[in-house]
C-alpha cells in the first residue's frame, strides 16, 4: 500500500484493495477477504474481477464491531459545512440555529470570503453557505470558480440573502449553486440537503 493511502484522510467513496484495508486495520489480508466473503464487510468487484472496498463501508464495519477507526478514515462519515456571513449579526444568528446539530454536522463560520476559500480547500466541506453580498465581491463569480476546480466542484453551494429574487436564483443555479435561500437560515432545508436527520442534540 502506498504511503499516500496510509497518511491522508480518505473520501467516503475511495475504493481500497484488500491489502490496503488490511494495512489500515493492522490485520492480515486474508482476514479482510474472509470478512468480505462472509458478508461482514461490503465489497465490489472490478470488471477484471478484483475486490474493492469503499472507505465508508470500512468505517461502518468498524463501528458495528466497536473497533477503533484509524486516522486516515477518521471523519469520513461526518458532514461538514462552511458558513460565510459578511454581517456579524447574521453570522451569530446562523451559529445559534446550526450549533445544536454539531453532533452530526461539523461547522466553520467566517465573515471573510477569502478565509472561506481557504476553508473549502482544507476543511473539505460538503456544503458552502455563501452570503450573496460577500463584502462587495461577486458571489456568482466565486461559485463559478469553485465549480470549475476539480478539487472543489463537488461542494454543494447555497447562496443566502435577505430576500428572494427569481432572476438572481436562476443565474446562481446556472453557474453551479444548488439554490438561493433567505434569512433566517432554513436549518431543515440544509440538513435535508446534506442527508441528515433533523434532531438537535
Amino acid at each position: 500500500m502506498s504511503n499516500e493511502v496510509s497518511s491522508t484522510v480518505l473520501e467516503p467513496d475511495s475504493l481500497l484493495t484488500s491489502a490496503e484495508v488490511a494495512k489500515l486495520l493492522q490485520v492480515d489480508a486474508t482476514s479482510i477477504i474472509n470478512w468480505s466473503t462472509k458478508g461482514y464487510l461490503q465489497y465490489y468487484r472490478t470488471p477484471g474481477g478484483h475486490r474493492r472496498i469503499r472507505a465508508s463501508d470500512v468505517v461502518a464495519f468498524l463501528k458495528q464491531r466497536g473497533m477503533p477507526i484509524p486516522q486516515p478514515l477518521t471523519g469520513i462519515d461526518e458532514k461538514r459545512v462552511v458558513v460565510v456571513e459578511h454581517d456579524a449579526k447574521a453570522m451569530k444568528d446562523a451559529k445559534r440555529l446550526l450549533e445544536p446539530y454539531q453532533h452530526v454536522l461539523k461547522q466553520i463560520y467566517t465573515q471573510s470570503p477569502v478565509e472561506a476559500l481557504l476553508d473549502v480547500a482544507t476543511f473539505r466541506p460538503h456544503m458552502l453557505v455563501l452570503d450573496a453580498s460577500v463584502g462587495g465581491l461577486n458571489a456568482l463569480e466565486i461559485v463559478q470558480q469553485l465549480k470549475q476546480k476539480p478539487e472543489t466542484q463537488n461542494v454543494d453551494i447555497v447562496l443566502i440573502a435577505d430576500s428572494g429574487d427569481k432572476d438572481y436564483e436562476k443565474r446562481a443555479v446556472e453557474v453551479g449553486a444548488i439554490g438561493v435561500i433567505t434569512r433566517p437560515l432554513p436549518v431543515n432545508y440544509l440538513l435535508q440537503t446534506l442527508g441528515l436527520e433533523e434532531k438537535p442534540s
